[in-house]
């Protein structure tokens, strides 16, 4: 297991060398291939959305093979 090394604490804030943190809204593009997953309904599955170790999961059940989605992409 690899450790992060934590930043130095200087006494001025402005001596930080290692204060290079960036904050701001970011979006994250997945592009799925429509032909193989098709979302069965436009609600996340019961639970979901949650956060895991800081990370956002959302799980949707997917529609069986040959059957027609409910779900419609937003912005199409």
């Amino acid at each position: 297991m690899v450790v992060k090394k934590k930043d130095t604490s200087p006494a001025k804030f402005e001596d930080n060398i290692f204060n290079i943190r960036e904050f701001s809204k970011f979006e994250v593009i997945i592009p799925l291939k429509v032909e193989k997953f098709k979302i069965a309904s436009e609600n996340p599955k019961k639970g979901y959305p949650k956060i895991i170790n800081g990370v956002f999961v959302i799980q949707y059940e997917l529609a069986p093979e040959g059957q027609e989605s409910k779900a419609e992409a937003e912005g199409l």
